[in-house]
Protein backbone atom coordinates (compact mmCIF):
# COMPACT_ATOMS: atom_id res chain seq x y z
CA UNK A 1 0.00 0.00 0.00
CA UNK A 2 3.00 2.64 0.73
CA UNK A 3 4.80 2.24 -3.33
CA UNK A 4 0.59 2.51 -4.16
CA UNK A 5 0.63 5.95 -2.30
CA UNK A 6 4.21 6.87 -3.21
CA UNK A 7 2.76 6.77 -6.38
CA UNK A 8 -0.12 8.82 -6.50
CA UNK A 9 1.91 11.18 -3.80
CA UNK A 10 4.26 11.57 -6.49
CA UNK A 11 2.03 12.58 -9.22
CA UNK A 12 0.23 15.03 -7.34
CA UNK A 13 3.95 16.75 -6.90
CA UNK A 14 4.01 16.60 -10.88
CA UNK A 15 1.09 17.98 -11.38
CA UNK A 16 2.32 20.79 -8.92
CA UNK A 17 4.76 21.95 -10.56
CA UNK A 18 3.34 22.15 -13.85
CA UNK A 19 5.51 19.76 -15.71
CA UNK A 20 2.37 17.16 -16.14
CA UNK A 21 2.79 16.97 -19.57
CA UNK A 22 6.10 16.68 -20.25
CA UNK A 23 7.09 13.58 -17.51
CA UNK A 24 8.06 10.36 -17.60
CA UNK A 25 8.81 7.87 -14.38
CA UNK A 26 10.25 4.27 -14.99
CA UNK A 27 9.45 1.88 -14.12
CA UNK A 28 5.72 2.79 -15.35
CA UNK A 29 4.10 0.41 -12.65
CA UNK A 30 5.08 -1.27 -9.57
CA UNK A 31 2.74 -2.31 -6.30
CA UNK A 32 2.10 -2.60 -2.91
CA UNK A 33 3.63 -5.90 -1.56
CA UNK A 34 6.69 -6.07 -3.85
CA UNK A 35 9.29 -8.75 -2.68
CA UNK A 36 11.87 -5.72 -2.60
CA UNK A 37 10.79 -2.90 -0.39
CA UNK A 38 13.57 -0.51 -2.21
CA UNK A 39 12.56 1.31 -5.05
CA UNK A 40 14.53 3.61 -7.85
CA UNK A 41 12.42 5.38 -10.21
CA UNK A 42 14.32 7.17 -13.14
CA UNK A 43 12.44 10.51 -13.77
CA UNK A 44 11.89 12.03 -17.47
CA UNK A 45 10.96 15.44 -17.86
CA UNK A 46 12.44 19.09 -19.44
CA UNK A 47 14.89 20.45 -17.11
CA UNK A 48 13.42 17.52 -14.38
CA UNK A 49 17.02 18.26 -12.10
CA UNK A 50 16.10 21.58 -10.98
CA UNK A 51 13.47 20.46 -9.44
CA UNK A 52 13.73 19.00 -5.44
CA UNK A 53 11.64 16.18 -5.39
CA UNK A 54 9.62 15.70 -1.60
CA UNK A 55 7.97 12.61 0.07
CA UNK A 56 5.69 13.77 2.82
CA UNK A 57 4.28 10.30 3.94
CA UNK A 58 4.58 8.49 7.13
CA UNK A 59 6.88 5.33 6.49
CA UNK A 60 8.40 6.29 3.05
CA UNK A 61 11.82 7.54 3.01
CA UNK A 62 13.43 9.09 -0.02
CA UNK A 63 16.98 8.26 0.46
CA UNK A 64 19.30 9.65 -2.55
CA UNK A 65 18.53 11.85 -5.42
CA UNK A 66 20.95 11.22 -8.02
CA UNK A 67 21.20 14.25 -10.77
CA UNK A 68 23.16 13.05 -13.93
CA UNK A 69 25.00 14.68 -16.65
CA UNK A 70 21.75 15.64 -18.62
CA UNK A 71 19.34 18.07 -16.96
CA UNK A 72 16.19 16.01 -18.07
CA UNK A 73 16.87 13.16 -15.96
CA UNK A 74 16.63 12.74 -12.19
CA UNK A 75 17.10 8.89 -10.29
CA UNK A 76 15.09 8.54 -7.18
CA UNK A 77 15.92 5.72 -4.59
CA UNK A 78 13.22 5.47 -1.61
Amino acid sequence: MKIKSLLILFFFLVIGTGLYSQVRVDPPSWWAGMKNPELQLMVYGDDISATTPVIEYDGVTLHDVVHVESPDYLFLSF
